[in-house]
């Protein structure tokens, strides 16, 4: 079983979450092997509010999930500046990305992580300079 984090804070847009989950899903049903399992991890296992205003249930505490992960993924929002603003979030992407196969973002996500300033590509390899960043 290959395991999926995707991470929400608040302010997390809903498409950012909802299509990675479904596309993982859509892969386990057409027979990927091994098959993934999805979860959506806020500090606290706290609720996420999206930017539409529904909410999503944050199934895990991000602080209690251990590796070994095959991909953490951080969402996009309107909440993600404040999201790189947050010691304790930072942390615990930077924690589980060190714990994981690969390290993704989605959109707005990448921005911020750790400097608002530049590209989405070159913070998400600030983040973690070990991994390779594509950068379509």
């Amino acid at each position: 079983m290959r395991r999926i984090v995707i991470v929400g804070y608040p302010e997390v847009e809903l498409l950012d979450v909802a299509c990675v989950a479904d596309t993982f899903d859509t892969a386990n049903r057409h027979g990927a092997n091994p098959q993934y399992s999805i979860e959506f991890a806020t500090l606290g296992a706290q609720p996420a509010s999206s930017g539409s205003g529904l909410v999503l249930a944050g199934q895990h505490a991000l602080e209690r999930i251990t590796g070994p992960l095959d991909t953490i993924v951080v969402s996009g929002g309107l909440g993600h500046e404040r999201a790189a603003d947050d010691p304790v979030l930072v942390a615990h992407v930077r924690r589980l990305a060190r714990e994981s196969r690969r390290v993704s973002s989605v959109c707005s996500g990448a921005s911020g992580w750790p400097q608002p300033a530049c590209s989405t590509a070159a913070a998400a390899h600030a983040l973690v300079p070990v991994c390779d960043v594509l950068d379509a």
